[in-house]
């Protein structure tokens, strides 16, 4: 489905649900796959999973995959000090997850440095997301402008329609 058919505001209350379901899920089903955390979204939201993958990824310009999963982390995360993840070997498992401390790593390569919550994923900002949308959708229609009139010409001229004042005809 082409995105820009919807509504901004459409798109901004979609993608506030889908954020707001997944703060609640979070805490409950931060041991969960993504595949049982899409299910639990699919089933609490009413849509398919690739409208609310599609409409996410545009709104937000991350995935649905890697937000969720960094959310998942940073509330592990925030449920040890800095001094027992520092201590924590790379091959450990913490909280059911293998290898907890490389694969936080992997989402935060800055928590090597420095083990704050400013290096993690904190819930995404709404009226950052609102603006952020805002700043697609104007993208998008210069696009379509630049498209029009560079492109549309030369389709015209290749399809081998010739432009009349009076009107256009074939050949």
């Amino acid at each position: 489905m082409n995105l820009f058919r919807l509504s901004p505001d459409t798109l901004y209350n979609l993608t506030c649900d889908v954020i707001d379901t997944l703060e609640y899920l979070i805490p409950e089903s931060s041991f969960l796959s993504n595949n049982e955390v899409y299910a639990q979204l699919e089933e609490t939201l009413g849509y398919s999973l690739v409208h609310i993958r599609n409409v996410f990824d545009f709104s937000t310009g991350t995935t649905l995959a890697k937000y969720i999963t960094r959310r998942k982390y940073t509330y592990l995360l925030l449920k040890i000090s800095a001094e027992k993840f520092e201590q924590l070997t790379m091959h450990a498992t913490v909280f059911y997850i293998q290898k907890f401390k490389t694969k936080c790593l992997q989402e935060f390569p800055e928590l090597a440095t420095s083990y704050s919550l400013k290096h993690m994923q904190l819930p995404i900002d709404k009226l950052f997301l609102r603006e952020h949308i805002h700043v697609e959708y104007t993208l998008y229609s210069v696009y379509e402008e630049i498209f029009l009139f560079t492109y549309l010409p030369l389709i015209i001229h290749l399809m081998g329609v010739r432009i009349y004042p009076y009107g256009y005809k074939n050949g």
